[in-house]
């Protein structure tokens, strides 16, 4: 029993002496990644389009038109250092995307083309040709600390749980046209606009394992869950007959949660005694109860005319490629 005990320490001692040598190499760096994601949100339509002139005593058959973001580019910047003070690592990142996406839909049936999303009140318009533009400015920004547990016969492997603070910030605005092209010169605009900026805590893990020759693969989680304030506007305008509608309001503060999943390979190389690290990946990121555009419900009668649902229940998203390259010192 003895010998076993006397066994099991030295082991626990040589194997702590080895990580703490690991742990004592400090590395910071600094590094900027192109992204090229796609953004994935819920809800939006702009127009219907019947196979009749809407309004008609006649079988109707109507299809939602919705815009359909593109994949777009943008960029991250980072800074951090590891294996700091006994294994402690920090972090800070910032991310920008701006995608944005116009789109139309025509028909040669009068009265056949209505907007969806609009205030009942100037509702009773119809066209033939609708066109939008959406447009979302994305930006996130975190501060982290971790701890690094380095594991494997070699050290190869590291586990890495962290936890900081994280801010959003997520404006969206549209603007949809409806056009009669018949003759008419009614033209029907709605403009709207939602804005959120929010900041909160944010919990994950990291994981890397070393493959060879300065190769490995990664990969990342963490969720947060931000608070606050979004500031919604919506304007809805006829031409012709002079209606122009305007909305606008504000929650003091709602929470919005999100996760992030990231997954590749990193690669160390040297150039000219100068230290420098490679990345390429594929992210995921989603964002729940996010402020979105109303939709509105009343009728016409004047005590229905704010009725609406809520703006936040949007659930939107992206995923892409991302790659990178940092300079270590």
């Amino acid at each position: 029993m003895k010998t076993c005990l006397l066994t099991f320490f030295a082991t626990l001692t040589l194997f702590t002496t080895s990580l703490q040598s690991v742990c004592e190499e400090s590395r910071y760096y600094f590094g900027a990644d192109y992204i090229y994601w796609k953004p994935c949100v819920d809800d939006l339509h702009y127009a219907i389009v019947g196979d009749q002139p809407i309004g008609t005593e006649d079988e109707v058959n109507y299809k939602f038109q919705f815009i359909e973001p593109d994949w777009k580019s943008g960029f991250r910047l980072y800074l951090g250092g590891d294996h700091l003070c006994d294994c402690w690592e920090i972090s800070a990142s910032y991310t920008y995307l701006t995608p944005c996406q116009s789109t139309q839909i025509s028909s040669k049936l009068d009265n056949s083309v209505a907007l969806t999303n609009i205030q009942d009140n100037v509702a009773d318009f119809r066209g033939r040709r609708a066109s939008t533009k959406w447009e979302m400015e994305y930006q996130t920004w975190e501060l982290k600390i971790g701890y690094s547990l380095e594991f494997g016969c070699f050290c190869e492997q590291s586990l890495t749980p962290h936890l900081g603070i994280k801010g959003l910030v997520l404006n969206q605005s549209r603007k949809d046209k409806l056009e009669e092209l018949n003759g008419g010169n009614n033209i029907q605009r709605t403009s709207r606009k939602s804005d959120f900026v929010g900041v909160g805590p944010v919990v994950g893990f990291d994981y890397t394992h070393h493959i060879c020759n300065g190769t490995k693969f990664f990969t990342c989680c963490d969720g947060t869950l931000q608070i606050g304030s979004p500031d919604c506007t919506d304007r809805f305008k006829t031409t012709g007959n002079g209606s122009d509608w305007k909305f606008k309001g504000d929650d003091d503060c709602i929470f919005v949660s999100g996760a992030h999943f990231s997954l590749g390979f990193l690669h160390d190389f040297c150039i000219c005694d100068c230290d420098f690290g490679m990345k390429i990946g594929y992210e995921f990121v989603v964002w729940s109860n996010t402020p979105g555009f109303r939709f509105y419900t009343g009728d016409d009668s004047e005590s229905d005319t704010g009725l609406h649902s809520t703006s936040n229940v949007q659930t939107l998203g992206f995923h892409g490629l991302t790659a990178g390259l940092n300079i270590q010192f």
